[in-house]
């Protein structure tokens, strides 16, 4: 179920809280939960829901950076911007540009 909760709702403002609360579950229980059954953390989940739907999103649609870091639940487009290039390793745009080149080298 928390699982289903984070890949559906990736772009509500998530906390570890909140979920706990909606499973009727101690925080404490929860994050223990699911590190156990995961090997990641909370917070490591929902990064990476949010960065392969972000990636998914400039690879495949014409949204603004801001447009789709807003999708994915960054109020902050810095923050974003951030954090999308330290788990990716490039900027959003570069990484655009890249998948860009690379289909229509393939297409």
């Amino acid at each position: 179920m928390f699982m289903n909760i984070i890949h559906n709702q990736y772009a509500d403002d998530l906390s570890l809280d909140y979920l706990s609360a909606k499973l009727n579950l101690s925080s404490a229980y929860l994050s223990v939960y699911i590190k156990e059954k995961t090997g990641l953390n909370f917070s490591e989940h929902l990064l990476g829901i949010r960065m392969n739907k972000a990636r998914e999103l400039l690879a495949y649609t014409d949204l603004t950076v801001n447009e789709i870091s807003q999708r994915v639940g960054y109020l902050n487009i810095t923050s974003f911007n951030r954090t999308f290039k330290k788990t990716i390793g490039m900027t959003p745009g570069a990484y655009r540009r890249q998948h860009v080149v690379h289909s229509h080298a393939s297409g």
